[in-house]
């Protein structure tokens, strides 16, 4: 699986800190600058375990959100990430 995470920030000075990471795999902290991105890959778990989440750092914000779910019964993958905040 391939994700990628994107800064589209209106404000071109600002700069996004992305720590990305799973329970048995780390992505690794980027700082992305505005039209910056970065990608990761990874193999699902075979026993349908895998769950991989962002941690999305600006300014004094935090939000965190799900890159790929895998259970035995939902596959929900996201293929590409843009991270937009309008006016902030």
């Amino acid at each position: 699986m391939d994700s990628k995470v994107e800064n589209q920030m209106d404000k071109p000075a600002t700069a996004i800190k992305v720590h990305c990471k799973s329970k048995d795999d780390d992505m690794g902290e980027h700082i992305l600058w505005n039209g910056m991105h970065t990608t990761f890959s990874f193999k699902p778990s075979v026993f349908n375990k895998t769950f991989f989440w962002c941690d999305v750092f600006w300014n004094d914000r935090w939000v965190v959100f799900d890159v790929y779910m895998s259970t035995t019964e939902i596959l929900v993958p996201v293929w590409r990430i843009i991270v937009t905040v309008c006016g902030q």
